[in-house]
């Protein structure tokens, strides 16, 4: 049994505080990710979601394979979706 979406980090979160951790800006990460600023930004602030294509650039970009991406997203949906 998994914890509910409430107590699971979302993907947002994660991807905040490894960035925080190297030492990364967000455009930083945009650029690497060859996106612009403000895709990043809705990423980060959690209004956008980890979709595959984006997967696959974090993974090079940050060195997490893209499963570990795809599964953190899905995990968070879905136990969001289940609700308290």
């Amino acid at each position: 049994m998994t914890p509910h979406a409430d107590k699971l980090p979302s993907p947002a979160i994660v991807l905040r505080d490894l960035l925080a951790e190297r030492g990364m800006s967000q455009l930083e990460l945009s650029r690497q990710l060859g996106g612009s600023d403000n895709q990043v930004n809705l990423i980060l602030r959690g209004r956008r979601g980890i979709t595959p294509r984006l997967a696959l650039r974090l993974q090079e970009a940050l060195g997490f394979p893209a499963l570990y991406w795809l599964i953190l997203e899905t995990t968070y949906r879905l136990e969001k979706a289940k609700g308290p």
